[in-house]
């Protein structure tokens, strides 16, 4: 494989030429070798070459790839000017370059089949809702969706008799040609055909069903496997459930974005679940061993020493949530949340009374004495 010229060199240009003296460049070097002007022999590889320098240079991320990796940039890797050419340039707009000649350099010398081939389906996105202990373990859930199937009249053909014949204005080319006279000569100009859309054929009895388009807009039920693991955004991918293709072409496909909706006392970090868990003033002060909700449903067991104090957070290894794809599973962060009794028995008074007398809670008492002594001075 021959090695690549510079693009700058290319277009007669140093590195630090501006967006307009590129375009300026490519605008002269293009009419200069294009093949319907210039006969010469490699005026084709020649505007070729130019037209490959120019689509990478006149790309601001491009040729800031190219100014820092030069041909092994993988922003351009693999590039095929000829097969740029032969999708009719992209999306490169070039009315501006070659509208004062008066042609579409993509639709003559380089003949441009524009006519369509078999197209894949639109792709289609939908959203679903689940509970966050079906996340934690996996689920698999039924969705309704509206999409396009092949019509089951006409199979597809969109003619009534699945008959389909050439169209008249193209003769089944699926692009016209129209001749042209400019400064530069005559120039034949190939275009696609207004009448069959580039497809070349013609129906002569559109089918009732789909009214000709081969197409019918269904409503289909559709399982849906949830991994273990999942969290909110997350989307799954369901090949060949998009839109049905046009003219034998795939399907497209079917992305479910997945909503984890909130639970009413786990929060979710990543695959770590955190819960608040009130105890009472005695279990705090005493200890105890508690059982603890957990997302699968089984049964732990904390331990709380005595003397916990509220906002306490306990760690239970291995009781979050599975991470996705992996066979890691977090762990559940239980935060101590002591309640203090809002109301007492006159026997439980009679305790605490006793148990403030036993305590005497001495820091508090002198505390106040130095308090007093300072601004007694």
């Amino acid at each position: 494989m021959p090695e690549k010229r510079d693009y700058y060199e290319t277009l007669g240009l140093g590195r630090n030429a501006t967006p307009e003296q590129v375009k300026q460049a490519y605008k002269e070097l293009a009419k200069k070798y294009h093949p319907d002007i210039n006969k010469e022999p490699g005026a084709e590889e020649k505007f070729k070459e130019v037209l490959e320098a120019y689509t990478i240079l006149s790309d601001s991320q491009k040729r800031s790839a190219y100014d820092n990796y030069g041909f092994e940039s993988p922003e351009f890797a693999g590039f095929d000017i000829n097969d740029f050419i032969r999708r009719g340039g992209a999306h490169f707009d070039f009315s501006d370059l070659f509208g004062d000649l008066g042609f579409d350099p993509f639709e003559q010398s380089f003949k441009v089949e524009r006519k369509q081939a078999s197209q894949r389906g639109a792709d289609l996105k939908t959203e679903l809702e689940i509970e966050l202990e079906e996340a934690a373990t996996g689920t698999e859930k039924t969705i309704e969706i509206a999409k396009t199937e092949k019509c089951s009249e006409c199979e597809g053909t969109g003619s009534r008799d699945k008959e389909l014949s050439k169209c008249s204005a193209c003769n089944g080319r699926g692009m016209v040609e129209r001749t042209q006279r400019t400064v530069f000569g005559i120039f034949s100009t190939r275009t696609t055909c207004p009448k069959c859309q580039g497809s070349g054929i013609a129906i002569k009895n559109p089918c009732r069903k789909c009214n000709g388009s081969g197409q019918m807009r269904v409503k289909k039920r559709i399982s849906v496997k949830i991994p273990a693991g999942i969290d909110s955004g997350n989307h799954l991918r369901l090949k060949g459930e998009g839109n049905t293709g046009l003219k034998g072409g795939m399907h497209g496909d079917l992305y479910v974005v997945v909503l984890v909706k909130p639970h009413k006392i786990f929060k979710r970090g990543a695959s770590d679940l955190f819960l608040e868990m009130p105890i009472s003033f005695t279990e705090a002060a005493l200890g105890s061993e508690l059982e603890v909700p957990t997302i699968s449903g089984k049964k732990a067991m904390l331990k709380v020493p005595a003397g916990t104090q509220t906002d306490t957070i306990f760690k239970l290894k291995g009781l979050g949530v599975k991470e996705i794809n992996s066979s890691r599973i977090g762990d559940l962060y239980v935060k101590a949340i002591v309640k203090t009794p809002a109301s007492l028995s006159k026997k439980q008074k009679e305790l605490f009374e006793e148990l403030s007398r036993l305590d005497g809670f001495k820091e508090r008492e002198g505390f106040f004495s130095g308090f007093k002594r300072k601004f007694s001075k």
